[in-house]
């Protein structure tokens, strides 16, 4: 059973997208990097429907090992899982009338980035080096205007500020010259609980939002699944998205898991009287 849902959701952060750049975005050729989850999905639909020619590739780790975790081949085992619902995704749009071009999946290695590497202490920032290192490369490659990052709220500080800074130094200044960073989703505050709610449920369905899916499904038991499973909960008793966004990041803020704080959330978030304001990092 899918969220309620308002009208022409999508339309409206598209047109609030379009408001920001001040302009339509005909024509205007933009490469994203989707990982079939849910904001990467959100995102391009909001690029789909300002008008925007989508150019969209999937990194693949599948060669990566995550040394020193629990399941050193992690990334092996997701990705066929995850390339599956990038091009779930690509089709459900295709099907509608909008095209989005699916480049190969682009393979990725680790590569030790600079000594001078800005990081915001996030974990998995290593990532952030070869990514866009291939962004820069497929939109010198495909002639875009554009590279967006389709990162939440909760991801303001790495995104919107260690990406941004590795992308201004331009270690890579021959591919990156003239082609714009942008974070969207955090221009338009948008947290993960407003992807769940202004997702359609035709297309959400698409998506894969799970550190552990079981034979491509999601596993329901990790803590993104909490996550999915609790929004849902919470926006069928009528809670608004801001609401449960900002209780998600206390509890996020308050201890390791969230989903060990499932029920203190669905509490917390129906009793509070009001939406709680747009959350900014310093």
């Amino acid at each position: 059973m899918g969220c309620p849902q308002r009208a022409s959701i999508g339309n409206e952060s598209a047109d609030k997208y379009c408001q920001i750049q001040r302009t339509r975005g005909d024509h205007l050729k933009t490469l994203i990097a989707i990982s079939g989850g849910l904001d990467s999905t959100l995102l391009l639909k909001i690029l789909a429907d300002a008008g925007h020619q989508v150019v969209a590739f999937y990194m693949d780790l599948s060669k990566v090992k995550c040394e020193g975790s629990p399941d050193p081949d992690f990334y092996s085992k997701v990705v066929p899982f995850e390339l599956d619902a990038a091009r779930n995704v690509v089709n459900w749009f295709a099907g509608r009338g909008t095209p989005i071009t699916m480049l190969d999946p682009y393979p990725i290695k680790y590569t030790p980035p600079p000594e001078d590497y800005p990081t915001s202490g996030n974990s998995r920032s290593w990532r952030v080096f070869p990514m866009l290192q291939a962004a820069a490369h497929l939109a010198q490659l495909y002639k875009c205007e554009k590279f967006v990052y389709g990162k939440t709220l909760e991801n303001q500080r790495s995104a919107d500020w260690e990406v941004r800074e590795i992308w201004n130094r331009k270690w890579w200044a021959e591919n990156a010259i003239g082609v714009e960073y942008e974070t969207p989703l955090i221009d338009l505050r948008i947290g993960k609980p407003h992807a769940i709610y202004e997702l359609p449920s035709g297309l959400i369905e698409h998506c894969l939002s799970c550190d552990t899916p079981k034979f491509g499904k999601p596993c329901g038991e990790c803590t993104k699944c909490e996550m999915v499973k609790t929004t849902r909960d919470l926006l069928h008793q009528g809670c608004q998205p801001g609401m449960i966004f900002d209780y998600l990041l206390r509890l996020r803020n308050a201890g390791p898991y969230i989903g060990n704080r499932v029920g203190e959330m669905k509490y917390g978030a129906r009793s509070h009287p009001a939406p709680f304001p747009a959350y900014t990092r310093d």
